[in-house]
């Protein structure tokens, strides 16, 4: 006679889909973007200008960028003129001997540029530096 196997036994067993290899996929993918979207900073678009004896730093601990609308951003989240100097005074409290880095767009008016200089040392920032691209000076 012939025997049937209940639907339960033989779906346990040996049948379906084996989804692990799958999953494992997936929880590496998101670990990897979880990781690689920690590393990155926000990118204020500003058109820097030239020089020819610019230096990249290695080590930025805080970045104020200008854009064309005259609009600060402080490590790429956006900043009032007024908060700038006591989220400055915050970061630098401590006994950080790094610079503040102001990148600027060219359109930007060098008084705004000089104030934002002013604020940032007003801060207690040890020293402001300017961040440009690498090429030739213009005469």
């Amino acid at each position: 006679m012939i025997e049937f196997k209940e639907f339960e036994e033989s779906w346990g067993s040996r049948g379906g889909f084996d989804i692990t290899p799958m999953l494992d996929m997936i929880f590496i993918l998101l670990i990897f973007f979880l990781l690689t979207a920690g590393v990155t900073r926000p990118v204020v678009p500003v058109d820097l200008p030239e020089s020819a004896a610019a230096e990249n730093p290695e080590d930025q601990s805080a970045v104020v960028s200008i854009n064309e609308k005259m609009e600060l951003f402080l490590n790429g989240d956006p900043v009032g003129f007024d908060q700038l100097e006591t989220q400055l005074s915050t970061l630098y409290s401590g006994s950080l001997e790094q610079s503040v880095f102001i990148e600027a767009d060219e359109s930007v008016d060098f008084g705004f540029v000089v104030r934002v200089m002013d604020l940032c040392k007003k801060s207690g920032a040890p020293g402001v530096s300017f961040l440009v691209e690498q090429g030739e000076a213009s005469d």
